[in-house]
């Protein structure tokens, strides 16, 4: 079928073309509003700038195709091929994209607020500037696996309000995202780089975050509780309020970070570099601090009883009223 033909078909009143070959069409800017193409090839297509709203592409083949600047709002794109696509500042709002394959797919500037993107494979993906608000990746146990997102870059986009639970974003680029309010309790963040990423109030509990970079990273009142962050970089985060109960920051770096009112209750700081770090008013209770470098930081106030501090460097630290590990106060 060609595309004078489809579209002539269209025109009429025919809206399924389900199990069509329609690969390579040209059909820019066309007007396909609530057309079925279940089970479609449509690969290596042209639909730039098309009109798709809530058109459904079900279990189709879109490898390669280009929807650049398409609207797809509401449309049904659920188990649908996409790998490589062109979906640059392409509409998807609300879209249901569950058990799509987006891998190595263009999503630059594309708008999927509140989309349905559960078990959606997004690896080695390009979405940086994308607006992905309130979108649903969330994991689901024996229905929906979590988001797949190794390797892609999303720099700069806005995942505010997204639910990511159990999402693997080993070795992801988030470079200055806006993660705020995000659930990634469980999440996968292994070597991803969080550098100048907003993850205010975020949740981060039981998250792995293995030699993640965190730098300048703002986590005022971030919950990171029993949270992995062995050798994470968090030099000059902004982590006011932040809540790390029970994680683990062995050999972590955070160098001249504020996390001033914190509560670190048992959480393992061993041989971690706190130089010049802010904890003032913290909560270090029960907290390793074994071989930790604390050197020039700002400990007044700071609740340390029972802390395991054998070996750390307080060289040159304000100590100014901190409770000690013996429950003395310091003068």
């Amino acid at each position: 079928m060609d595309a004078k033909e489809f579209l002539q078909r269209y025109q009429s009143g025919d809206r399924d073309f389900s199990g069509a070959n329609l690969g390579g069409l040209k059909l820019i800017r066309a007007d396909l509003v609530e057309i079925n193409l279940t089970g479609a090839d449509l690969s290596k297509g042209n639909l730039i700038l098309a009109y798709l709203n809530r058109a459904i592409f079900r279990g189709a083949n879109l490898e390669h195709i280009k929807l650049s600047g398409a609207n797809l709002d509401r449309a049904n794109l659920s188990s649908a091929n996409l790998s490589d696509a062109d979906l640059h500042g392409a509409r998807l709002e609300g879209a249901d994209l569950r058990n799509a394959n987006l891998a190595l797919a263009t999503l630059t500037d594309a708008n999927l607020i509140e989309a349905d993107v559960r078990n959606v494979n997004l690896s080695g993906s390009i979405g940086r500037g994308a607006c992905l608000r309130g979108a649903n990746f969330r994991e689901e146990k024996r229905v929906y696996q979590g988001a797949n997102f190794r390797g892609a870059d999303f720099s700069f986009a806005d995942f505010q309000g997204a639910d990511l639970t159990g999402a693997d974003l080993t070795r992801a680029n988030l470079t200055g995202a806006n993660l705020s309010e995000c659930c990634l309790f469980g999440a996968n963040l292994t070597e991803a780089d969080l550098s100048g990423a907003r993850l205010n109030k975020a949740i981060l509990t039981e998250g792995n975050l293995t030699q993640a970079i965190l730098v300048k990273a703002d986590l005022t009142a971030a919950r990171l509780e029993r949270s992995q962050l062995t050798r994470a970089n968090l030099n000059g985060s902004f982590g006011q309020m932040i809540l790390m109960a029970e994680a683990k920051l062995t050999e972590a770096t955070a160098r001249k970070a504020d996390w001033s009112y914190g509560r670190l209750t048992r959480a393992d700081l061993s041989r971690a570099d706190l130089t010049g770090i802010n904890l003032s008013q913290a909560d270090l209770i029960d907290a390793f601090l074994t071989r930790t470098v604390l050197k020039d930081s700002n400990l007044t106030k700071v609740l340390m009883n029972r802390a395991e501090m054998s070996s750390a460097n307080l060289m040159g630290a304000n100590l100014f009223c901190a409770t000690m590990p013996d429950g003395s106060i310091y003068r």
